[in-house]
């Protein structure tokens, strides 16, 4: 029943203070340049840096955790940083998927920095689904994927609360999250790598 669901007692990002903030990817006429080529982490496909930073504006360097409290469970999450060809480490993201007619409604932009603290850790979570799922696992933690998807919106939706979003708003925000990650198979369809 929705009573014994889990609920998000409290998040906290560790370490707690305001530098390493998301900047935005401004791209360059050289990063047209073939020698930028690279895979894109969704399709596979070779794109330039120049397609990436469209792709994927936002960029942080700061190596955060997340702690989730929760009715059931402590969770700590890593920011999974990658690295860029020049050996520095970085996550990149695009930012909040939510449909451009929410955006006017809820008179919120995609650039704020509730947003974009909120969908930093929801990318992150969701791209590194199948390693964070296997490594709850490793730790004992019984989690099925449904459960973890859930658990994601969860999160995304108390970063926002945490970041002064209104309770309305961060709900409309993590629905439409929410819905879109129940109609993406393609990124949730992970029960075989898991088995």
């Amino acid at each position: 029943m929705f009573w014994d669901k889990e609920k998000i007692i409290y998040i906290r990002q560790l370490p707690e203070h305001k530098e390493g903030q998301p900047y935005i990817r401004i791209p360059r006429e050289i990063d047209k340049l073939p020698s930028t080529m690279r895979e894109d982490r969704e399709t596979g496909k070779w794109i330039t840096l120049w397609e990436e930073k469209l792709k994927y504006p936002y960029k942080t360097t700061f190596k955060f955790k997340l702690e989730v409290k929760t009715n059931i469970r402590m969770y700590i999450f890593d920011l999974p940083l990658e690295k860029e060809p020049d050996g520095s480490l970085s996550f990149i993201w695009n930012g909040c998927n939510i449909p451009n007619s929410l955006w006017s409604i809820l008179k919120f932009s995609k650039d704020s920095p509730q947003g974009l603290q909120a969908s930093c850790w929801h990318d992150a979570l969701l791209f590194k689904k199948v390693d964070f799922i296997e490594q709850l696992h490793l730790k004992g933690i019984d989690i099925t994927v449904g459960e973890y998807r859930r658990l994601t919106t969860l999160i995304f939706r108390q970063i926002l609360k945490n970041f002064g979003v209104n309770v309305i708003k961060a709900n409309i925000m993590a629905g439409a999250v929410g819905a879109w990650q129940f109609i993406s198979p393609q990124w949730w369809g992970v029960e075989d790598e898991l088995l």
